[in-house]
C-alpha cells in the first residue's frame, strides 16, 4: 500500500490493469478511497 503506481491521476492511483490478487486490488481501492477523504477533509479544515 505505500507504493505507489507510475500512473496517477485525480490524485490517486488509476488501475488500468487489475492485480491478479483480488486482495491487492482491494487493497488499492480502499487507498485512493482514503486518499479522496483526507483531500476532502484537508480543504474542508482549510
Amino acid at each position: 500500500m505505500g507504493s505507489l503506481g507510475s500512473e496517477v491521476g485525480h490524485g490517486g492511483r488509476e488501475m488500468f490493469h487489475g492485480h491478479p490478487d483480488p486482495v491487492v486490488d482491494e487493497l488499492n481501492r480502499l487507498e485512493n478511497l482514503l486518499r479522496g477523504l483526507l483531500r476532502h477533509l484537508l480543504l474542508a479544515l482549510t
